[in-house]
């Protein structure tokens, strides 16, 4: 073990070095006077992608009075004092310390101590470390992504249609083209085969074209809630259970409202859980039901 422990130390070393002192580094320093120590990301003709506190900006270089990308140290932010000197000439520097007779500046050649009776009124006090401009914040666009999606839907009617026929369930696929977007809305189109329980008296096919907007987003980006409402219509066949074998069939409209939690932490994939409030318009009257479903799919 002996012989791995100048190794071990070193290796040791070297991690901690990394972590204080960031590989690519750059300084900043902004035509306002404040500098900042930044871990540098990316760099074009243009602009610099920077990280700063666990947040990214993207700075246009027209914008900095000057910036360095071969300082290292770890990220740090700075206001630059400007001591206006009774000779008429200014001094910018960093303030470091102040005495009953000195003002200390750390500057580009150095520090400097200034005596307080060569400098003009008022004498420059240390500042709080500033943030970094916000207007500069930087977040990867999120592009539009197509889903597709299979889903088990139950839907209980309220009241019950009859004895044979209290809930529908069966079968839904649907897909959410990355076009269709409007917004902060979203839309799909969807298809449902349902059978009536606990008798198949009743069959149903929908096909609907349905829009939601997300309102809530976790932190990590993977939670989401939505809320929807879709418009379709249902061709529906019932079986009149009156023992004629007869059977009635129509096309009617129908209308719905969504309830909607997604999961997307899988990769490509993702899980829904929804609540919805289904209902069927038929001519002479309006048939409600209260739906859950859960489903799942692929983001491409």
């Amino acid at each position: 073990m002996k012989k791995y422990r100048h190794t071990i130390f070193a290796f040791s070393l070297i991690l901690t070095l990394f972590n204080v002192f960031p590989l690519l580094a750059v300084e900043l320093r902004f035509k306002e006077g404040d500098i900042f120590f930044a871990s540098l990301e990316s760099e074009t003709d243009k602009d610099l992608l920077v990280s700063f506190k666990n947040s990214r900006y993207r700075i246009p270089k027209s914008d900095l009075e000057f910036y360095d990308i071969s300082r290292k140290g770890k990220e740090e932010s700075y206001r630059v004092a400007k001591v206006r000197l009774r000779d008429g000439s200014v001094i910018k520097g960093i303030f470091v310390e102040e005495n009953e007779s000195e003002i200390i500046l750390k500057t580009e050649l150095g520090f400097l101590n200034l005596n307080k009776s060569s400098i003009l009124t008022p004498y420059p006090k240390k500042e709080d470390s500033p943030d970094f401009p916000s207007k500069y914040s930087w977040k990867e666009v999120e592009l539009p992504e197509t889903r597709l999606g299979i889903s088990l839907p139950i839907y209980f009617f309220i009241p019950a249609l009859s004895s044979n026929t209290s809930a529908l369930t069966g079968l839904s696929l649907y897909v959410e083209p990355a076009f269709v977007q409007w917004g902060n809305w979203s839309g799909g189109f969807r298809l449902d085969a349902l059978v009536g329980i606990p008798s198949n008296s009743l069959s149903a096919y929908q096909a609907s074209f349905y829009t939601f907007r997300e309102f809530w987003k976790s932190e990590s980006q993977q939670h989401h809630l939505n809320f929807g409402f879709s418009l379709g219509a249902v061709n529906s066949t019932y079986k009149v259970p009156a023992g004629s074998g007869d059977t009635r069939t129509g096309i009617n409209p129908l209308t719905s409202l969504d309830l909607m939690y997604e999961y997307s932490g899988w990769d490509k994939y993702f899980f829904r859980s929804t609540f919805r409030t289904q209902v069927y318009m038929e001519p002479k009257e309006i048939i409600p039901s209260l739906g859950f479903e859960l489903s799942g799919g692929i983001r491409l």
